[in-house]
């Protein structure tokens, strides 16, 4: 059962946060309105938080592997 969380953990709920840190960084660099650079940060920002909360998911289920998430 470990194993099958941390599989869709994986490809579902970790997968998200990376896909969208990938596509800002790639539209903050080819951005040159600084302001659209800011709100496309404050974006990347609530990405990174995110994919933060995911590992600590992660963690939690491999800590605690009959624990449901």
């Amino acid at each position: 059962m470990q194993l099958q969380e941390y599989a869709f953990f994986n490809a579902h709920k970790l997968r998200h946060p990376v896909a969208n840190i990938m596509g800002l960084t790639h539209l903050i660099k080819v951005e040159t309105n600084p302001e659209e650079q800011q709100v496309l940060l404050n974006y990347l920002d609530k990405s990174v938080e995110e994919l933060d909360k995911v590992v600590h998911q992660i963690q939690h289920i491999v800590a605690e592997p009959e624990k449901e998430y």
